[in-house]
């Protein structure tokens, strides 16, 4: 008696508005949370491709959350939900994840950049670093065809799959999705596998370019920690998720919910590029989210470190 009501589509439909709303209740904490660092680090900065990214992102997050939750809340609640309702809000959803999604990987690509471009004023001697992967290899126009042609095919993928699939769903009465899928298995494969692509080339050259001192390079170390953190946590729950998907039970009206994570990523990347641009306002070390840097201290002492090898140069 306990399974079937744990199963019907009330109860389901039930945990759906509470994962959502849950969903909506992090990202607006994590506005609370970061308002004094968005105010010191993106608002009183110069408008830049940058800042417009970090209020998109922000901006898109909370709007797609909100909506969300009205959607759950209203039209998905009335039992049993018509079929093109249904199909409307998985076509929201994919807008979603995309658009997040591709908010993400631009600003990782933006950061690369700023990112070589400063530390090759800092020493040129360091010259060398995506986008970050693609400065890392020299510029390499065989590398930057690569990494082009990985991030185009990722988000091709995603949405082939996704529209291949979602007209096809087998959902109950209360739009939860039965059976998984296999296109929508086969993105998240190409997703791990694109990421690792790309991390794989970035984490092996930053290896090769320890001796050179690019561990002393606050700037290289700080975009290869974010961006493998990003790289971690997205493969890691693909990973997790997708075996419960197949071999349990679908869960991707779970995942939706999930969604603003990559806004809060998003967010978090920029802040934390800007705190390392204007050390001055940050007043010491304290207890926040891996993402972050731990003290200034770390990039004045790398400055130096870069300032000590200019001066070595022949």
């Amino acid at each position: 008696m306990a399974v079937s009501v744990l199963s019907s589509p009330g109860y389901e439909s039930l945990v759906r508005e509470y994962a959502t709303l849950a969903g909506l209740i992090v990202l607006i904490y994590d506005v609370l949370w970061s308002c004094d660092k968005e105010y010191q680090f993106v608002f009183e900065t110069p408008t830049t491709r940058i800042k417009w990214l970090y209020l998109l992102s922000r901006c898109l997050g909370l709007i797609f959350q909100i909506a969300n939750l009205v959607i759950v809340m209203g039209p998905l609640s009335e039992l049993p939900v018509s079929p093109s309702t249904c199909q409307r809000w998985f076509y929201f959803q994919l807008a979603n994840f995309v658009s997040l999604l591709a908010l993400v990987e631009t600003i990782l690509v933006l950061r690369g950049k700023s990112s070589i471009r400063r530390l090759e004023a800092q020493s040129p001697s360091l010259k060398a670093s995506h986008w970050l992967v693609y400065a890392l290899y020299q510029k390499s126009w065989a590398v930057g065809a690569i990494l082009t042609l990985v991030v185009m095919s990722e988000m091709a993928t995603i949405m082939t799959c996704a529209l291949q699939s979602i007209p096809r769903l087998h959902h109950d009465a209360a739009c939860i999705i039965m059976d998984t899928p296999k296109p929508a298995i086969e993105a998240g494969v190409l997703l791990i596998f694109t990421q690792s692509i790309t991390w794989g080339l970035a984490f092996w050259k930053y290896k090769m370019g320890l001796p050179e001192g690019w561990s002393k390079a606050p700037i290289v170390t700080l975009v290869i920690r974010d961006g493998g953190l990003y790289f971690f946590g997205l493969c890691t729950a693909l990973l997790l998720l997708m075996p419960i998907c197949l071999r349990v039970k679908d869960v991707s009206f779970l995942i939706f919910s999930l969604i603003s994570c990559l806004s809060i990523a998003g967010c978090r990347l920029i802040i934390n590029m800007q705190r390392l641009r204007r050390p001055q306002l940050f007043f010491g070390p304290e207890f926040t989210s891996v993402l972050e840097l731990t003290s200034v201290e770390m990039a004045q002492s790398s400055v130096e470190h870069l300032s000590g090898l200019d001066s070595d140069i022949p």
